[in-house]
């Protein structure tokens, strides 16, 4: 994990965003084409925004420019992890894996 990334989970969770919009945003930047598109170096800034306004929700608008203006949607990955550990333990549990 990445410092960066860590630090946009952490903004992720602040902005206490529905579940359902996390889900959505998470399933785009999964997406290759929509990853493709926001990590092109030939699609400028204005035209980034535009697939951002267009795919996806709302509310995740802002925060997912942020990402793609700091050029840091690659870290898409990094950041739903360490998102998820946040998320277990805001709710005080804990993940296990069986063998």
């Amino acid at each position: 994990m990445t410092v960066v990334a860590d630090n946009y989970a952490k903004v992720l969770m602040d902005m206490d965003i529905a579940g359902e919009d996390v889900a959505a945003m998470r399933a785009l930047l999964e997406d290759q084409r929509v990853s493709e598109a926001l990590e092109n170096p030939f699609v400028d800034r204005a035209g980034k925004h535009r697939v951002i306004e267009q795919l996806f929700p709302a509310a995740v608008h802002n925060f997912v420019k942020v990402m793609s203006d700091n050029g840091d949607a690659a870290l898409a990955s990094e950041m739903f992890q360490a998102y998820d550990r946040l998320l277990l333990e805001r709710d005080n549990k804990v993940q296990a894996t069986f063998t």
